[in-house]
């Protein structure tokens, strides 16, 4: 027998068993997430989060809290730290891609509308700088091409 009072009274168990602990009523969760979360709101916000998926928001969380940790060290506010939060957006068709942190949302889904519409990588790379006044290389339009296609977004072109 355990040498506690506390025990569950089998002698090969530890004092510290939970085996003899009967629950009667469960525990209410009472954490809304994100609100109670330290700058959970502003994570939601910031990827744009639909309040479906726990492992986007999480995910997000993380790298967003390590980021921000990271600017207040430096003494910056969460908001210069956001570029390294916004990396990851889940999709419907449940997979990630990878939006690069110079990129708003903004900017990218008008690549992707340009590239759907045939524009080429050079010209797209001129719209988007006059556009939205942000540099992105030719090898990204074509790499956002591909993934589209990868993913059936867009059919290959003959």
């Amino acid at each position: 027998m355990v040498a506690s009072p506390k025990g569950c009274g089998i002698r090969e168990h530890d004092e510290t068993c939970l085996c003899d602990v009967v629950v009667k009523t469960p525990t209410p969760i009472r954490c809304r997430i994100p609100d109670d979360l330290e700058h959970g709101k502003y994570i939601a916000e910031l990827i744009n989060w639909d309040y479906k998926d726990l492992s986007v928001f999480f995910e997000a969380y993380t790298k967003g809290m390590d980021a921000i940790r990271k600017a207040y060290e430096r003494g910056m506010t969460p908001d210069e730290a956001a570029g390294k939060i916004r990396g990851r957006r889940k999709r419907k068709s449940n997979y990630s891609h990878f939006v690069p942190k110079f990129l708003t949302w903004d900017v990218y889904n008008y690549i992707r509308e340009r590239v759907v519409a045939g524009c080429g990588p050079s010209a797209l790379v001129r719209e988007v700088q006059e556009q939205f006044n942000v540099t992105i290389h030719k090898s990204y339009v074509t790499k956002t091409k591909n993934r589209m296609i990868e993913r059936g977004e867009m059919e290959r072109p003959a």
